[in-house]
């Protein structure tokens, strides 16, 4: 057999405990590591939603200052044309694009 003989029910007791401790022991250790990959992994988690928060919120105030900026520029100048400012002189719409 390829078991261990024991010469006392004791010994194999003692075995056996020092087995299950030894397991036990490994167990916890790799518990707190893992506690430890997930606090880090939670903070990471919150950092990045911060960010994303800040992104969209950034995202928000380049689009309004984009419609701004359009506006301004549509109104400003409703003498030129869309294509240009100076045409051939052939069209009669103001408001066509220039060729």
């Amino acid at each position: 057999r390829g078991e261990p003989e024991f010469n006392s029910y004791g010994a194999f007791l003692k075995k056996l405990v020092s087995r299950h401790g030894t397991k036990l022991k490994q167990t916890e250790v790799d518990c707190e590591f893992l506690k430890r990959c997930c606090e880090k992994v939670t903070n990471e988690n919150k950092s990045l939603q911060k960010e994303l928060q800040e992104l969209r919120g950034l995202k928000t105030m380049v689009q309004r200052f984009c419609m701004n900026m359009l506006a301004t520029t549509l109104t400003m100048c409703p003498c030129e044309r869309i294509g240009g400012i100076a045409g051939d002189g052939n069209s009669n719409n103001q408001f066509s694009m220039s060729s």
